[in-house]
């Protein structure tokens, strides 16, 4: 707004001054026409002579010489009485008591030009000069002028509008093609442009929209495969359960068919967690949270897992901050599932960090187990994605809980990423910006695990 603002003030102020230039050459042409008279200096001799002359004879002979004076003048001369010339030139005030002092006064002509006058001696006459000459441009200035003025706005308009109407048209055409499909188009404009902000946002946004139409079509073809296990294992279930004569069996059927059904809850779960961190709609805002208490919560979950899994698998943390900003409901859904990830793989011991930088909160998970090959490192933050010697749900859940936590961590305004632990295992990293309470993230981009290239690794990683 202020960079258009003040290119547009810049523009109009260059017209305007250009403009009064030009104004001004135009005003000096015509002044220069008709150039102001000093009539005291260039006509009171002319007028002495004519009273001296007149002075010489009777008042009633001044008609007669004056008559005869006519002819040696180049311009018309006559004599007038004080009322005629009052009543023809509308003397009055100052003009009126300048022409009884003796002095000359001057008087517009209609016809472009003008009169002096002066009167005789003390005599009701007066002495009258013609000087014809061009008529009063005015009028004819103050058009010009105006039609310059309007002529250097509408130049200043048409330079100004015409790259906008085409930056315009650009975007227009850009619209329609996304209308009709295409999710590929980009808007190039100059940086220069006033539209170029807008046209920046709009190549986001069918960016953003081109991501999230194949992330949904991706997500929408791995919900199908994923969903077609555990029906194809209820439906044989159900047969199954309907030819088994005994109470035994069915019952072993059904607490079959319990499982899958669980399974597909759990699934369900996961994916209304991704579709609502992914599409957007999370308010995130961050408050903060004593950190001790908010940690403790989520290792003693994990302990308890661990315990009911049966895994004699040492929980440990290193809290070196006492209050931590964040969401808090999300992020310990983020570090839950990172405990849950390192809980099928660590062989001894799992250790969490939870450290701050002047600029950064970081979350560290370390565990001991086989560890992740670097190949895979960004691929299974995809939804859906696994290691292919954990192909067994058992050990390999559905593949959300990394993509859950690159979402939350996005959401944040940060990152997560996968290293290698001091002890050959996995690490993986929650890393977001220090920002005060009550504060909402600007998150700038938002499409999963194709911004890790605007997200940098943290460096203990």
């Amino acid at each position: 707004m202020i960079r258009l603002f003040i290119k547009m003030y810049g523009l109009l102020i260059a017209t305007l001054v250009v403009s009064f230039y030009i104004q001004t050459e135009v005003i000096d042409y015509f002044r220069s026409l008709s150039a102001p008279v000093n009539v005291r200096e260039r006509f009171s001799g002319a007028f002495f002579m004519i009273e001296q002359e007149l002075k010489r004879s009777p008042p009633a002979t001044w008609p007669e010489k004056v008559a005869q004076m006519k002819p040696g003048f180049g311009t018309p001369l006559s004599l007038e009485s004080r009322s005629a010339l009052q009543d023809r030139f509308t003397l009055s005030g100052d003009r009126l008591a300048a022409f009884d002092d003796g002095r000359i006064v001057t008087h517009e002509r209609k016809q472009g030009g003008f009169y002096l006058s002066k009167r005789v001696g003390g005599s009701d006459q007066g002495i009258l000069l013609e000087f014809p000459g061009p008529r009063d441009m005015r009028r004819e200035i103050y058009a010009i002028n105006w039609t310059i003025e309007f002529l250097m706005v509408a130049l200043l308009l048409w330079f100004w509008v015409r790259p906008f109407w085409r930056d315009l048209m650009a975007l227009r055409g850009a619209a329609e093609k996304v209308g009709g499909g295409d999710l590929d188009v980009q808007v190039n404009m100059r940086r220069s442009s006033p539209l170029f902000d807008f046209a920046h946002r709009f190549n986001e946004m069918t960016a953003r929209i081109n991501t999230l139409m194949k992330s949904q079509k991706e997500l929408t073809n791995s919900v199908s495969h994923e969903l077609r296990t555990p029906l194809a294992r209820l439906r044989f279930s159900q047969h199954l359960a309907t030819d088994e004569p005994t109470a035994e069996g069915k019952d072993r059927y059904l607490a079959l068919m319990d499982r899958d059904i669980d399974e597909l809850d759990e699934l369900s779960s996961e994916l209304l967690t991704y579709a609502k961190l992914e599409s957007g709609t999370p308010d995130v805002v961050l408050v903060k949270v004593p950190a001790a208490p908010w940690l403790e919560d989520i290792l003693d979950a994990a302990r308890r897992l661990a315990d009911a899994e049966g895994k004699s698998i040492r929980i440990g943390a290193n809290l070196q901050l006492s209050e931590l900003v964040c969401e808090p409901r999300y992020m310990a859904r983020a570090l839950s599932n990172l405990l849950r990830n390192a809980l099928r793989f660590a062989e001894t011991a799992i250790h969490v960090d939870v450290t701050q930088t002047d600029e950064h909160y970081r979350i560290t998970v370390d565990d001991d187990g086989p560890g992740i090959p670097v190949s895979e490192h960004e691929r299974l933050f995809q939804p859906f994605t696994r290691l292919d010697k954990s192909r067994d749900r058992a050990t390999g859940g559905f593949g959300m809980g990394l993509a859950i936590v690159r979402q939350i961590a996005l959401w944040h305004g940060g990152t997560a990423c996968i290293g290698v632990a001091p002890a050959g295992g996995a690490r993986i990293v929650i890393e977001w910006r220090r920002l005060a309470p009550g504060r909402s993230p600007v998150v700038t981009n938002r499409q999963g695990s194709a911004q890790s290239a605007t997200h940098p690794a943290p460096a203990s990683v």
